[in-house]
């Protein structure tokens, strides 16, 4: 690829040297995109913008603009992003190519994600894989497949659709196992792993999320696995390995331009933080980002405002890392005389709205509010009023049946029935 451009750029500026060059850029960026090289992709993008207006194929420029809308959200300029995906949508409807619109709605939908759209994201997602079976590359239908899959599997389970979230992770697994593709294993797993994880079975997620890093052969799939590894394991307690995960993975994200996945990694490592007694530290960090993620209307704000109200309930119930020991008191008295002595008000406020507004495009993380409302509920001795959550919690994993999750919520109700 590099001997080509270098080629081209040697030749006079022709339409037809400019065809070959922006054909040779789409293809390029497809390694672009497995070596995890955004800041290459963009760089070309910069160097190369008049191409979309010399080149009269509109496939061609329609193929360049989907790779525009994936560079853009990759590095959180959703306005861009949109803007993108929506020219490429225009060129592949006037030219009749459902290459440029599968991509397009594939890359379209996991913009949406980036903003935690989830309604957005599973329409999108689905749009694109209604398409797979009209694409004459199989190349291209097996991207399309494993991402826009793995994107409708997330979407579904982000509004709270858990049958069809589950049951789509499973096909694109057992498209996978049949077709051999590294890719789409690791994409079925991590499905799988936010699968267990918003439903109350942290140890299973932990698996699916270590299976999905295992099959992530190319750097920029290894980088989104890690994004979701980090996490899993400040929640498995399994820190030593936590941070040999997320602090290589936050400087490979920087080194090649992943601002959205180095956000989320940012992320692991304020809950690692404060996992290891890190309280000021690692709560500044978490505000900070979402402070950040605010003024950039990124989903990752809303994260680590769920995040922080967890920790506030779990500190103010003594439960898990959120439990300060003597050494951590002393280490954190600022901010145990500024805000954990109000930890439980704190997280009593935040939770209770989360649980009484939570938005559509955000049910998905219905039961983990519900269940940590709950416990906060016991501990103030509210105990009528923890009942409605936990019972709200269990119905709404109910579609499920039988899981760790449920259970937990079942046995915690007990509780509430022992004199």
């Amino acid at each position: 690829y590099r001997a080509a451009y270098d080629i081209l750029l040697s030749q006079p500026e022709t339409p037809e040297r400019d065809r070959d060059l922006l054909e040779l850029l789409n293809e390029w960026s497809l390694l672009h995109y497995y070596t995890a090289e955004i800041n290459v992709m963009d760089r070309l993008m910069t160097q190369h913008s008049g191409l979309l207006d010399s080149v009269l194929d509109p496939e061609l420029c329609g193929m360049w603009l989907t790779w525009h809308c994936f560079v853009a959200y990759s590095t959180n300029k959703f306005e861009e992003s949109f803007a993108a995906a929506d020219r490429a949508i225009a060129l592949g409807e006037e030219c009749g190519s459902m290459r440029v619109l599968a991509y397009a709605y594939t890359q379209k939908a996991w913009a949406f994600n980036g903003l935690s759209r989830g309604r957005d994201f599973t329409a999108f997602a689905e749009k694109a894989l209604s398409l797979v079976d009209g694409l004459k590359d199989e190349r291209d239908a097996r991207y399309i497949r494993l991402k826009a899959a793995c994107g409708a599997s997330l979407g579904r389970l982000f509004i709270g659709d858990l049958i069809k979230s589950r049951a789509l992770a499973h096909e694109l697994l057992d498209f996978a196992i049949e077709s051999g593709s590294a890719r789409a294993l690791s994409f079925a797993h991590l499905a799988l792993s936010q699968i267990s994880a918003l439903t109350g079975d942290a140890p299973r997620a932990l698996v699916e999320v270590r299976q999905a890093r295992a099959a992530a052969l190319d750097p920029f799939y290894k980088s989104i696995a890690e994004a979701w590894l980090g996490s899993a394991l400040v929640n498995g307690g399994e820190l030593e390995e936590a941070r040999a995960v997320i602090l290589p993975a936050m400087r490979f994200g920087q080194e090649h331009g992943t601002t959205a996945l180095v956000r989320f990694q940012q992320l692991n490592e304020a809950m690692l933080n404060i996992a290891e007694g890190e309280l000021t530290r690692g709560m500044d960090q978490l505000a900070a980002i979402k402070r950040s993620g605010t003024e950039n209307a990124t989903g990752v704000a809303f994260v680590a405002g769920v995040n922080e109200a967890v920790i506030y309930a779990r500190i103010a119930t003594g439960e898990g890392a959120g439990k300060p020991s003597v050494g951590t008191l002393v280490k954190n008295a600022g901010f145990v005389i500024g805000r954990a002595r109000k930890a439980s008000q704190i997280a009593h406020e935040a939770l209770t709205e989360l649980s009484e507004n939570l938005p559509a495009d955000r049910e998905g993380i219905r039961f983990v509010v519900e269940l940590e409302l709950a416990k906060l509920l016991i501990k103030r001795k509210e105990r009528d009023e923890a009942r409605k959550h936990i019972e709200e919690a269990i119905n709404y994993l109910q579609p499920l049946g039988d899981g760790p999750g449920i259970r937990n919520a079942r046995a915690l109700l007990a509780t509430l029935d022992v004199k």
